[in-house]
């Protein structure tokens, strides 16, 4: 199970640094779009499309699962606080649960909706050329299906013991 474990980490680390180039793209592209804009005249065609529907669903979902798995969501202990230690990890347990389902669901219908737009081959209007859009609603079935791992095998395995800071 461990080998699992190394792997989904590996993989959470290749879409963490997806999404991190997808920030440095996004940055990149808006602002050679506003110098485009001042010196220029005009604006990058399809520069708001292709901002709001790769870069910032990129930057959002595929992150997800590595994120999780250091711990880096937000969370609200003002009501586990006070628990015990086991009645404190019963609770994360069921938690685990809500998220794995929830996960679950949404990595099914996003799947079916990315599916369908494929076939359908969808496309924006943007200027004078259709942009093909299909391809960024595959993120988000990855990046809920790959936190739905590991949630899984957190579920499956236990907490990954914390790594000292220095």
């Amino acid at each position: 199970m461990e080998r699992v474990r190394g792997a989904l980490r590996r993989l959470d680390l290749w879409l963490m640094w997806a999404g991190c180039a997808a920030a440095a793209l996004m940055m990149l592209q808006i602002s050679a779009d506003v110098l485009a804009k001042f010196l220029l005249g005009h604006s990058i065609t399809a520069t708001i499309e292709i901002v709001s529907t790769y870069y910032m669903v990129a930057l959002v979902f595929l992150p997800l699962a590595f994120v999780d798995r250091t711990g880096g969501h937000i969370a609200a202990d003002v009501l586990t606080k006070p628990m015990g230690p086991k009645l404190r990890a019963a609770v994360a347990v069921v938690m685990d649960l809500i998220v794995l389902v929830t996960l679950a669901v949404l990595c099914w219908f996003t799947f079916r909706e990315a599916l369908r737009r494929t076939i359908e081959g969808e496309v924006w209007q943007s200027g004078q050329f259709l942009l093909p859009v299909w391809p960024s609603r595959w993120l988000l079935p990855i990046g809920s299906g790959m936190m739905a791992l590991s949630v899984l095998a957190r579920l499956i395995c236990g907490r990954e013991p914390a790594k000292p800071t220095h």
